[in-house]
């Protein structure tokens, strides 16, 4: 736990590179800060939510049980709900929104992964053809380079020769 507090002190003390360099070297302990921070702010803001509303009906933070019906887990998950990050939120909304464009039934798992399966068996047998025809192409690259190679170094000859003889011309 102090580690983590050393964290945060070098990371605010330090300047921008500074700070990116501590980023880099704890990033893990970062994350588990950052959860961490954001649960208890979660924890803190559902406490003052429950304070405020026990002092808006006057409790004195003692639960007496008056009627028969209860439901505290109702409130709880609807509080929890509020705090939710916007970010979670928006998510779902993406995610509902993407599967209600979706026109019939939303594939199962098993369809999903025979699918799959099934692909997976094509690109196998596909990728022998591949590996053959990229040899091909290796070895028609190889020629193709021969070749000029030989005709790079007959006009150099030819060169050669032709200025031999403008040379014994003069």
């Amino acid at each position: 736990m102090r580690e983590e507090a050393n964290i945060v002190e070098q990371y605010a003390d330090a300047d921008t590179s500074g700070r990116i360099d501590i980023l880099i070297k704890y990033y893990p302990n970062f994350l588990r800060l950052v959860e961490g921070y954001k649960q208890s702010l979660r924890y803190i803001i559902k406490q003052e939510k429950e304070y405020k509303h026990r002092a808006a009906r006057g409790d004195l933070g003692v639960r007496v049980q008056t009627s028969e019906i209860s439901d505290p887990t109702a409130r709880e998950a609807i509080d929890n709900i509020m705090i939710m990050d916007r970010e979670e939120i928006t998510l779902h909304k993406a995610a509902k929104e993407a599967f209600s464009k979706i026109e019939g039934k939303i594939p199962k798992i098993k369809e999903l992964n025979a699918e799959y399966d099934q692909v997976l068996s094509e690109k196998k047998k596909t990728y022998a053809d591949y590996r053959r025809a990229k040899q091909d192409m290796k070895e028609l690259q190889t020629a193709k380079y021969n070749i000029e190679q030989f005709y790079k170094k007959e006009e150099q000859d030819r060169q050669a020769e032709k200025q031999k003889t403008e040379e014994k011309t003069i």
